[in-house]
């Protein structure tokens, strides 16, 4: 059986899903999505895949059955974003003694498919700011999902991006599910956060004045209740999320300069726990701050990583603790994963890994 399941996108627009019993050898496609040919007719190039997630337990849909149907694939292509699920018309269950066979094993049902097809559930569109619902419409790209309008395209009088951007789109640069919340961020090309409920409202646009005060990119914490927006000037700015009901209200709890070259942009930032955050930009910087900070702070905790030659474009962590015996005390190591160079592109970076040890200590 398959106990790895990765999906990969990029500037082709084509996404796709792959499995594997093991990690180093023999990945399978099982599922390609064409973003392109499904969006057609376009007069311009493929769109372009900026967002991926595997989302567990999507809230907000009314109950069905079964109620695995709730786990989603998140896409993104352009000016909108996509959830997709496994097919049930399409899922063949695998014979008894055919264990030749590899085959994708559902978690959520136990069941064991040897083919899967993904079908569109339902996806966001995003205009303009000032439009009815700040700017997200639920729509889709198929027909094969649930009973949602046709996607209208409305041109707005500026286009973002200038001659880059004749079709004035506003590009999904970034977006997360947060499962203990139940709410969808999408950062913008428009420099907007929006937070969109499982229903496709829009519960919550970010914004902030300036001209150099884009949102590029954000992150939730592991509780859902704290987010961090990275900024164009070189920010990282800790709000406060209070969700009660249907309201869902933010209050900013620090803004975090000092670590990152003013006036370049930062590209993510991840939180490491409940009492840290990373954060990362083309300077070339990884810094690392104190998530519990309040007011305005002017330098990180540590700067881990400074090569103004090798700017950041993608960051991971994992964390781990070796020790076995009890009466020890607990050491945590964290291997840094950080893409980026100017070598390759902004599509082809390449990786380098860095050894942490103690990330929590002297904190």
């Amino acid at each position: 059986t398959h106990r790895f399941v990765l999906a990969s996108g990029g500037a082709d627009g084509i996404v796709k899903v792959w499995a594997s019993a093991n990690v180093a050898t023999n990945w399978t496609c099982l599922y390609t999505i064409d973003h392109a040919a499904l969006r057609r007719p376009l007069d311009r190039e493929p769109p372009q895949v900026y967002a991926l997630q595997f989302i567990n337990h999507w809230k907000g849909l009314a109950d069905s059955t079964p109620a695995a149907r709730h786990n989603f694939l998140l896409t993104s292509s352009d000016d909108c974003i996509h959830l997709w699920e496994i097919g049930e018309s399409e899922l063949q269950q695998s014979k008894a003694g055919e264990d030749s066979k590899e085959i994708l094993v559902e978690e959520t049902s136990g069941r064991c498919f040897d083919k899967i097809e993904f079908v569109e559930v339902m996806s966001f569109h995003f205009t303009c700011l000032d439009n009815i619902g700040y700017g997200v419409s639920v729509t889709n790209i198929t027909k094969e999902g649930l009973n949602t309008p046709d996607m209208i395209r409305e041109s707005d009088e500026s286009a973002y991006g200038g001659p880059r951007n004749p079709h004035n789109l506003i590009f999904v640069f970034d977006a997360s599910y947060s499962i203990e919340n139940g709410l969808l961020g999408v950062a913008l090309s428009d420099g907007s956060l929006r937070v969109v409920n499982g229903r496709g409202i829009c519960v919550l646009p970010i914004t902030l004045p300036g001209t150099k005060s884009h949102l590029t990119s954000f992150a939730w914490d592991s509780t859902g209740k704290q987010l961090a927006t990275c900024v164009a000037s070189g920010a990282l700015i800790l709000w406060s999320i209070d969700t009660d009901g249907y309201e869902v209200t933010p209050s900013c709890q620090a803004v975090l300069e000092g670590g990152h070259e003013s006036g370049r942009p930062l590209y993510g930032a991840l939180f490491c726990g409940n009492d840290l955050v990373v954060s990362w930009g083309v300077d070339g910087r990884l810094c690392l701050w104190d998530s519990q900070s309040s007011g305005n702070l002017i330098a990180p905790i540590s700067t881990l990583v400074s090569n103004p030659d090798y700017p950041l474009y993608a960051v991971d962590i994992f964390q781990c603790d070796p020790t076995t015996k009890k009466a020890r005390a607990k050491v945590v190591t964290a291997t840094i994963a950080c893409g980026g160079g100017k070598d390759g592109g902004f599509m082809g970076v390449l990786i380098k890994l860095h050894d942490v040890t103690d990330i929590h200590a002297n904190v």
